[in-house]
């Protein structure tokens, strides 16, 4: 059975009118979006490119002590670093 919930969540995408979308939480793990199929996918590539953006910025341990707390929880999160 399909959770109603599913059925009327509206596509997030740019413009996009369809429903029946599936969930994506963004990378630092605050908020649901919702995206039809085809946004789906292209909206997980930027993600990953957002994550990856995050991640290489801040690889220098200097650059890291300029972090918040839960800044640097994501980060260590992702890069499963524990020092």
């Amino acid at each position: 059975m399909i959770d109603k919930h599913f059925l009327i969540k509206k596509c997030e995408g740019n413009n996009c009118k369809l429903r029946g979308s599936r969930p994506l939480k963004n990378w630092k793990r605050t908020e649901m979006n919702w995206y039809c199929e085809e946004h789906f996918h292209e909206y997980v590539a930027l993600r990953k490119q957002k994550l990856s953006a995050f991640i290489e910025k801040n690889r220098d341990p200097e650059q890291r002590k300029s972090l918040s707390e839960e800044e640097l929880n994501l980060y260590k999160h992702y890069t499963e670093e524990n020092s």
